[in-house]
Formats: C-alpha cells, sequence, structure tokens
C-alpha cells in the first residue's frame, strides 16, 4: 500500500562524499536589501538492478539558514519487486534493501531508513474494475474534492486533486506502466508532501515509517474515497438516481435534487456560486443527496459500474493477467 516515500536526516556527508555528487545554485527572489539568496542543492542516484535511490542533500533550509538535511526518496515496491504494480503491505523487506544499497555505496552516510523522517509518502490501492477504468475516470472527473482542485492527470488517462502539500489521484495503471498485468487497474495514489502535513496523520510531529500499520493506511485511503463521496456508493443511471431521490424525499424535492445532480455533471461548485446558488444550498443539496446513498456521478444508461472498495489484501497478483473482455466498453465523450 505504500509506494514512493522520501526519508530524511538531519546530517551532512563529509567533503569526499559530496566530490562526485551533482550541484546545482539557484538564486531566489531579491530579499528587503536587494541581495539574492543562493540556495545549493546536491544530488547523486544508488543504482540497484531494477531502478534507483536518489538522494538529495540541502546544506541550508528554505531561509538559509545552516539546517543541513539529506533526503533519500525511493519506490519501495520496486525494490522488492522490480516494480511498483503489485502492492506493499509490510515495508519492512525494501527498507532492509535500500539499507543495503546505501551501506555498499561510499559516497553517502549510513543511516537506517527506519529512524529517519517521512518527507513524502505516497499511498496506493489498485481497484479492479476490468473494462469501466475509463469511465470510472469520467465520473471521478466531475467531482470535488474539499479545498483541491480537480485536473487531468498526465501523462496518462486520468483525475487529480490537487493542494500545496497533498494530492490525490486516479489513473489507468495499464496505459501509463505498459504492463499487460495492470489491465483493468484503475490505480488509487494518494501523497502527502512536508514532515509537519504526514505527522498529522499520524498525530504526531513528525513521523516515521512504522507510524504506518495497515490498518491505518486502509483507514486513510477510506478516509480519502468518503471526501469525494464515493466511499461503498458507486454512480448509477440516471433514472435508478432520480427514483432514489424521489423514494427518500418525495416527487418535489426529489426532482429537484436530481436537477441539481444533474447540473452538477456540467458546473462545479464556484459555477454554481457565479449563477447565483448561495454556499448553504450547495452544501445542504450535496448533503441530502449523499444521505440517499448516492454518490455525484451519473452513469451511462444501462451501465452498472463496480464499486470502489478497499480491502486488506493486493488486487495483482504477480503472475496473473487478467483476461480482456470481447467487447471493450466506450464511454461517452468527457464535456470541455
Amino acid at each position: 500500500m505504500i509506494d514512493t516515500v522520501v526519508i530524511g536526516f538531519p546530517i551532512e556527508p563529509v567533503k569526499r562524499q559530496l566530490e562526485p555528487w551533482h550541484v546545482t545554485i539557484t538564486k531566489q527572489s531579491p530579499q528587503k536589501n536587494g541581495h539574492k539568496k543562493l540556495h545549493t542543492k546536491f544530488q547523486t542516484w544508488l543504482e540497484y538492478d531494477s531502478g534507483k535511490i536518489h538522494v538529495t542533500y540541502y546544506p541550508q533550509d528554505m531561509l538559509n539558514r545552516p539546517n543541513p538535511v539529506i533526503l533519500y526518496e525511493m519506490s519501495l515496491p520496486r525494490l522488492v519487486y522490480g516494480n511498483n504494480l503489485v502492492l506493499l503491505e509490510d515495508p519492512s523487506l525494501a527498507i532492509k534493501k535500500a539499507n543495503q544499497i546505501i551501506e555498499q555505496n561510499p559516497i553517502v552516510p549510513r543511516v537506517d531508513l527506519n529512524c529517519g523522517a517521512v518527507y513524502r509518502i505516497d499511498l496506493c490501492y489498485n481497484f479492479q474494475v476490468g473494462e469501466f477504468v475509463s469511465e470510472w475516470i469520467r465520473q471521478l472527473s466531475k467531482l470535488e474534492y474539499p479545498r483541491r482542485k480537480t485536473k487531468p492527470y498526465y501523462p496518462s488517462d486520468g483525475v487529480r486533486y490537487h493542494s500545496g502539500k497533498a494530492t490525490l489521484t486516479f489513473y489507468d495503471k495499464e496505459e501509463k506502466s505498459h504492463n499487460a498485468k495492470a489491465y483493468g487497474i484503475l490505480r488509487m495514489e494518494a501523497t502527502w508532501k512536508g514532515r509537519t502535513q504526514i505527522g498529522k496523520l499520524v498525530g504526531l510531529p513528525e513521523a516515521r515509517l512504522g507510524d504506518f500499520p495497515i490498518h491505518l493506511i486502509l483507514s486513510i485511503l477510506d478516509s480519502e474515497l468518503k471526501k469525494l463521496g464515493i466511499k461503498d456508493r458507486e454512480p448509477i443511471d440516471p433514472m435508478a438516481s432520480q427514483t432514489a431521490l424521489i423514494k427518500q424525499y418525495g416527487p418535489e424535492q426529489g426532482t429537484r435534487l436530481f436537477g441539481f445532480l444533474c447540473s452538477s455533471q456540467q458546473a462545479r461548485k464556484k459555477d454554481l456560486l457565479a449563477l447565483g446558488m448561495s454556499k448553504q444550498t450547495i452544501s445542504r443539496n450535496r448533503k441530502q443527496i449523499q444521505e440517499a446513498g448516492l454518490s455525484f456521478g451519473i452513469a451511462e444508461e444501462g451501465h452498472l459500474l463496480p464499486s470502489l472498495v478497499i480491502q486488506p489484501q493486493s488486487t495483482v497478483e504477480r503472475d496473473h493477467i487478467p483476461m480482456r473482455l470481447a467487447k471493450p466498453f466506450i464511454p461517452y465523450l468527457q464535456n470541455e
């Protein structure tokens, strides 16, 4: 369930270790006295059989104070399996291998990655939805995550909900990885950056990898689905949506809420506000739609989408290639 991590230590390499590193010096914006601050960064890469560990050293912090930090960035499942398709529930084997790689390279300080602070963490899940990957992405592109921007995801077919320190992404894993074993996988990746932001996930000033047991990871990912309004519920077709709302609230209110749901397929919250709808009305309508057991998407007529359900075990076996369906599903084109 953990993919890429960045683990940091407040230490500095000795001078002879830094000699083969790549050095980058950048000038920041002018200060009050008119002078520009110089920001120095050292980088190197530790290669192994199926990838690299990216190591970055900053002699100073963002305020140019002499607070050195060295960061180790790596994909944990790639260390174990050679790819990041198979979900990794226990990072201990990957950390052990990474520690061995670091120990064998004299140009970087020896560290125990179990003891470092987490500066970035990617929590992932593979939903096996078969032929409906594109349709699920089309539905997800209509949704809004609180206080984040909804954007397309590149380079593959996908959608991203982004803020400064946190991002939630869904994409077609087969298209991105070019791996036939990833057919039908809708990949979910929740990324957090920054020690403080990540520490909040576990209720600590800063987190270690050991602070993320599997039950907590599942809870965090479930919470992400809940914020999108799709936990334990999938988009259903227009007639079923209208029927559910009328059954819950009666013909008049149910029809009004169905009209709001249809409008939400084309217009985001900011668009509805610009049209004169109040924040209170939007919030109340969304709450009532959720209380009726509906998501905020409407599926194509006659197509029942598989639910996105998070379970402890991986949805991909290393030697299993899902069978393609004879007639692939072709979704409607997304609205401009």
